[in-house]
């Protein structure tokens, strides 16, 4: 994915000016945080590796412009008895796919990347009372959808 930021030589003086803490963005971030990105997965999933049992959790929420997002979040103990905390994704949502099919599915995607697909159990629970999508118990989790 390639980003190209074009600002007029006007505007780019006035930002440098007013705002000199806050660099107008240029392609040169965009691969920077990909490289970070990039980093920062291997790195958590070769620290992984080592990890026993991983707890996972999972919130939906809107933007104040509509968009559905999935924040997916790892927690689990290190082999140096190290509690962690991993954010493992955010995933911006199709408005029309938040049922229990649709979130397993990126539940899946998310966890096969991160090579966690032997999970023994999984229990999910629904938040609202009128999401009878999503079964209230602890369930066998293979992998799949």
């Amino acid at each position: 994915m390639t980003i190209i930021y074009r600002y007029s030589t006007g505007f780019s003086e006035l930002i440098a000016h007013a705002y000199s803490e806050h660099p107008l963005a240029s392609n040169y971030y965009m691969y920077r945080i990909n490289d970070i990105y990039a980093t920062e997965s291997t790195e958590l999933i070769v620290l992984l590796e080592d990890v026993d049992s991983i707890a996972i959790t999972a919130n939906l929420w809107t933007s104040i412009a509509h968009n559905a997002y999935l924040g997916v979040t790892a927690h689990f103990v290190t082999q140096d008895c190290i509690l962690q905390t991993k954010l493992l994704d955010c995933i911006e949502m199709a408005a029309d796919e938040h049922t229990a099919k649709d979130i397993a599915a990126l539940l899946t995607e998310r966890f096969t990347f991160i090579n966690a697909t032997e999970a023994s159990s999984m229990t999910v629970t629904a938040s609202s009372a009128t999401d009878d999508d999503i079964p209230h118990s602890t369930e066998k989790f293979n992998g799949s959808t």
